[in-house]
């Protein structure tokens, strides 16, 4: 019986077919597709009755996993603790701390560090998510759409007394441009809310689950102003092309939103490498600086002191990422991605004797 089987919910063969199935791996391991589900947990779920594999690895649509991939699953999960339950690419530690190296598109960066040893974690992004099955452990059926699923698995094997973790495992992620949080998210995050309250607050990927929920309303607004730029850092053909009448429906979101809110400034640590390179770059392309500043919530000070330090960088001149971050050699094929960042994204191989100390 083969050991791994990987399991997805697609509703596009076009995304699927110019990613996750283009895959290497999937000349020996089997790819199990779900589709027309109402929800992640009910298509997952599924995807656990229809196949019998030990492990199975539920990745999104429009992942790739480039050559060795499975070698270094195998690696990566012989490092792991008896009681592991559940593994992620790219996860939120117990601190607070991003792991996991992943190439996103829609941030046109890799997110995430390399650790030592597997990392205990609070949440996972829904990327990619190891389950074993002997845990005995299943989607929550109850928990609406398509989002949280991540932390939803990861706190349910924690309070089962299994463990969660994430660590060293690249994979390329072809999201296409996120836009703001919707209706669907918000019934998620209040679901969340109310199933693991006594273990609030919870740090996602995306936002923090607090009692009172203010985080939400936070990240709503910080989403609505960073949008403009957040789209412009977008790379390949699996971003959304937006138009001019889009570009001008973004902007007046942003003007708009301030109406009735205080202009309270982003917090400077917020932004990643990638971002405060965008930021500069386009300063230097003309960009007014009042302008730049309004649109990604920063104060001009802020502003001048990045260009101080970052003026002329690349994202991965910024931090020592060849040294600490795998690469691929194989890119993926939808879309290209840039030569700077798949310099800085070491063959999966590597990995196994190059991670952070």
């Amino acid at each position: 019986m083969t050991r791994f089987v990987i399991a997805c919910a697609s509703h596009s063969d076009t995304i699927l077919a110019s990613n996750l199935e283009r895959s290497p791996l999937l000349g020996t391991l089997p790819l199990h597709v779900e589709r027309g589900a109402p929800s992640a947990a009910i298509a997952y779920n599924r995807a656990l009755d229809a196949t019998t594999a030990p492990v199975v690895v539920f990745a999104h649509h429009d992942v790739f996993l480039p050559q060795g991939w499975e070698t270094l699953l195998a690696a990566r999960l012989a490092e792991l603790p008896d009681d592991w339950a559940v593994f992620g690419t790219f996860g939120i530690g117990l601190d607070d701390a991003h792991v996991g190296p992943v190439w996103s598109s829609s941030l046109g960066t890799i997110v995430g560090r390399v650790p030592v040893a597997p990392v205990p974690v609070q949440s996972f992004d829904e990327l990619l998510i190891v389950l074993r099955r002997d845990s005995g452990l299943r989607f929550d059926e109850a928990l609406p759409g398509w989002h949280m699923y991540g932390t939803d698995i990861v706190q349910t094997a924690r309070k089962a007394g299994f463990g969660a973790y994430a660590g060293g495992l690249p994979c390329i992620h072809n999201d296409r441009y996120p836009g703001v949080l919707g209706a669907d998210f918000d019934e998620a995050y209040r679901f969340m809310q109310r199933k693991w309250a006594a273990a609030l607050p919870l740090r996602t990927p995306i936002t923090n689950i607090s009692r009172s929920g203010l985080h939400l309303r936070w990240d709503h607004w910080r989403n609505r102003r960073s949008a403009p730029f957040r789209l412009g850092m977008a790379v390949g053909r699996s971003s959304v092309i937006y138009s001019k009448l889009d570009r001008l429906k973004l902007e007046l979101s942003v003007s708009f939103s301030w109406l009735g809110e205080e202009r309270t400034h982003m917090e400077a640590s917020k932004f990643s490498d990638a971002q405060k390179a965008f930021i500069i770059k386009q300063g230097e392309e003309g960009t007014p600086v009042a302008e730049i500043c309004r649109k990604a919530g920063i104060s001009q000070a802020t502003y001048f002191n990045w260009k101080k330090k970052y003026a002329g960088l690349l994202p991965t001149e910024m931090k020592p990422l060849d040294q600490r971050q795998p690469s691929v050699t194989t890119a993926p094929p939808y879309p290209t991605m840039p030569g700077t960042a798949r310099d800085a994204f070491a063959s999966s191989s590597s990995l196994l004797g190059n991670r952070e100390t």
